[in-house]
C-alpha cells in the first residue's frame, strides 16, 4: 500500500503496511519510524531510523 502520512510537519512516503501480531514487530519497531493504524492493528512503515520507541504517531 502506497500513501502519504504527515511526519514531523512533513508528508512521506508510506513503505509498506504490515499486520501486527505478537513480538514479530520489536525489531521494526526498533528500526523503521512508523505509524499506527487507528485500531492499532497494522503499522505503516516510514522509513528506516535509528529510534527506540520515540517514534509515534497516529494515521
Amino acid at each position: 500500500m502506497l500513501g502519504l502520512s504527515k511526519w514531523g510537519g512533513k508528508e512521506q512516503r508510506i513503505l509498506h503496511v504490515i499486520s501486527v501480531s505478537g513480538g514479530e514487530a520489536t525489531e521494526i519497531l526498533n528500526t523503521y519510524r512508523y505509524a499506527w493504524s487507528p485500531d492499532s492493528k497494522e503499522l505503516a512503515l516510514l522509513s528506516r531510523s535509528a529510534g527506540y520507541g520515540k517514534n509515534w504517531m497516529p494515521f
